[in-house]
């Protein structure tokens, strides 16, 4: 079975996995919230409707039996949030329930048309545009957008049609400026949403290009261009006296397991040893793959005796965690300190020294770099 590629850590304490919530789990929690904030504002508006409808002198027959329904149905839906229960199939009926309200409210809030009924579809219009951004919240900007432009229009012509029906055509001037008004409100929101919808796509492409230029594809743990920004904050600690390390193994006779067993197995290997580098590392450390079947630990605040105690439990590790089927799988240590007025090629070429001490030594042992001497071959970082 082939082992998980590891989680590639970004911070102390964080691993990218972790950092980044699935984007289920975040659409879940604003619907959460959404479906919260809604009931929290609509269960009062109801109540005031009610009272206002029951203070009417010729209430509607049909709305004094709505507002209940809808109270109760409000009700269920805080209880059923407060218990954890999925939220998506709630959003879909808090929608369609608020839908159904403004439709009943266009034609039978305005049946007993007043002097100043038209006044009162203020409150509709807005009920409207609150549940246009619920619609945008809930579902795709197409479906959102048909959805909204069926309300706008079906609310319109109900409205319409109970003014003509209780002859207050007169009173259609106002509700066409409200119309009017209410539409531009609502291009207006559907264009957020879609500018939205297009930051969102590019903000995630971008973040996965990011990604992808900073990790290595095989393993999943950091790259070698991602590992040269965590030790340039080594040499950055180390200019304010706080010593930091690096220890830099390669697979001892990795060549021998692709020739023997082939890449696919060598794959493997490689991702067996990415898996235990990264369950090895402390939480403020940066496992990452330097290159081919050389991996590096980023060590901040951590002097070289140190680092080279770490890097000798490290070697212990890799070698009593045999891979099947190759088996047994060592690995040579390099291990290097920041020192005063290091660069970037410097530290590296001292672990890479080192490392190539410790494979001319033998091989699976590890090797602190000698401050004091010059690299016995050229480093190359580029």
């Amino acid at each position: 079975m082939s082992p998980r590629p590891p989680d590639r850590r970004v911070g102390p304490h964080v691993t990218e996995r972790a950092a980044v919530v699935p984007e289920q789990e975040l659409r879940q929690a604003l619907h959460r919230r959404l479906a919260l904030m809604t009931l929290a504002c609509g269960l009062p508006v109801i109540a005031v409707l009610w009272g206002v409808e029951l203070r009417k002198e010729t209430p509607s027959p049909e709305l004094l039996g709505f507002y209940p329904t809808l109270s109760l149905l409000c009700l269920w839906a805080v209880y059923w949030v407060s218990r954890g229960r999925p939220v998506d199939l709630l959003l879909r009926v808090i929608f369609t329930l608020n839908l159904v309200f403004i439709l009943e409210q266009s034609y039978f809030g305005s049946a007993a048309v007043q002097n100043s009924s038209a006044q009162g579809n203020l409150n509709l219009y807005l009920m409207l545009i609150a549940n246009t951004i619920i619609s945008y919240l809930i579902f795709n900007i197409r479906p959102a957008g048909i959805l909204t432009l069926g309300a706008f229009i079906a609310s319109f012509g109900l409205t319409v049609l109970s003014f003509a029906l209780n002859g207050a055509l007169r009173q259609l001037l106002f509700t066409l400026q409200l119309q009017v008004s209410t539409g531009a409100i609502l291009l207006l929101v559907h264009a957020l949403a879609w500018y939205k919808d297009r930051f969102t796509t590019q903000s995630h492409e971008q973040r996965v290009l990011e990604y992808e230029a900073s990790t290595d594809p095989l393993t999943g743990l950091p790259n070698r261009r991602s590992l040269y920004r965590q030790i340039e904050g080594l040499l950055r600690d180390e200019e304010r006296g706080d010593c930091g390390s690096v220890i830099l193994f390669d697979i001892d006779h990795f060549k021998r397991v692709n020739d023997l067993y082939g890449h696919p197995t060598g794959d493997g290997a490689l991702l067996h040893i990415a898996g235990l580098l990264t369950d090895f590392a402390r939480p403020e450390d940066t496992p990452g793959r330097w290159g081919g079947e050389e991996f590096m630990l980023v060590l901040p605040h951590t002097p070289a005796e140190a680092a080279a105690a770490l890097a000798e439990q490290l070697r212990a590790t890799l070698s009593a965690a045999p891979y099947d089927p190759v088996g047994q799988i060592t690995a040579s240590f390099g291990v290097a300190a920041c020192l005063p007025g290091d660069t970037l090629t410097r530290l590296t070429t001292r672990a890479d020294s080192a490392l190539y001490r410790a494979k001319q030594e033998g091989r699976n042992r590890v090797v602190l770099a000698d401050p004091d001497r010059m690299p016995d071959h050229t480093f190359l970082t580029a």
